[in-house]
């Protein structure tokens, strides 16, 4: 798989100690580690922290031909606090690098199989012309959208556009809840029904995930009218910072390589079971499996 992340890198920094992140980073980050060719489409700023950021995507196997230095802004960075359950909060600087993400010039045969984006993303008008140019060159085969919801920066014109542009989406529980008051789903028939009518609802979508939690994972195969569903691998919890990442990540590498769609849920997840015994999103310790 040839994947074209666009969107935020930044520095998750807890009370004692910061790692590199970012959701399209670490989507990157993982696929690669599951055997794809990842490229993140980002900016940092002219600062130290901007030449350590692509260094350490570097580090990753990331291809790093698409981050840009703007000088006017710093690079992006993140608070984030962790409750009794290890479940994150974000406290986002805003105004930084990553929202205003110049558009590269391509190589005039440039093709990936998938470009990935999500929400936080499209904060700034500047990114929002940027996705929406490179949308229109049509570089890629299939458009996945991690909504990765993150208040206050979860408009409504940024949760449809990105919705609009998908053919793979993935949300998770909460997400599952927002879209459905959003747009007037019926929560009580199920999780089938809810993820039938979503895509009812934005018809470009040909495959649906949900994440669960300690519930599992379900996926919609609206092309070929299929519901599926995984449990959930037992771990030992530290942090669910970059779990969904990394479920992404591997479910689409499998997916990619030719593997069925429960194959791919149960690899994503292993995967993402290996990613919440750590503090960082992007473990330094890989797996066997993978």
């Amino acid at each position: 798989m040839r994947l074209l992340a666009f969107g935020e890198i930044l520095f998750d920094c807890y009370p004692d100690k910061r790692f590199l992140g970012g959701a399209p980073l670490n989507l990157a980050a993982h696929a690669v580690r599951c055997g794809a060719e990842a490229f993140l489409l980002s900016a940092v700023g002219k600062d130290k922290a901007g030449r350590e950021a692509i260094r350490g995507a570097k580090a990753f196997g990331v291809r790093t031909d698409f981050i840009q230095t703007v000088p006017d802004f710093p690079t992006g960075y993140c608070q984030i606090t962790l409750d009794e359950n290890a479940l994150p909060s974000y406290d986002l600087a805003e105004h930084v690098a990553y929202d205003h993400i110049p558009l590269p010039t391509f190589d005039r045969d440039a093709r990936f199989d998938l470009l990935s984006f999500g929400t936080l993303a499209l904060r700034e008008e500047d990114n929002r012309r940027t996705l929406k140019k490179l949308l229109d060159l049509c570089v890629c085969q299939e458009v996945f959208v991690d909504l990765n919801l993150r208040p206050p920066f979860d408009s409504e014109e940024a949760v449809c556009f990105a919705l609009k542009q998908a053919t793979i989406l993935k949300i998770n529980r909460e997400e599952a809840e927002v879209l459905a008051d959003l747009f007037s789903l019926e929560q009580t028939k199920g999780i089938e029904a809810l993820l039938t009518q979503l895509q009812e609802k934005f018809p470009r979508l040909k495959l649906l995930l949900l994440t669960l939690g300690a519930e599992g994972s379900a996926a919609f195969d609206a092309v070929n009218g299929q519901f599926f569903t995984a449990k959930a691998i037992p771990a030992r919890l530290v942090s669910t910072v970059g779990a969904g990442d990394s479920y992404s990540a591997s479910f689409l590498t499998r997916l990619f390589a030719g593997a069925s769609i429960p194959d791919a849920m149960d690899f994503a997840s292993e995967v993402s079971a290996h990613v919440v015994s750590f503090p960082e999103a992007v473990p330094n310790q890989i797996p066997d499996f993978i």
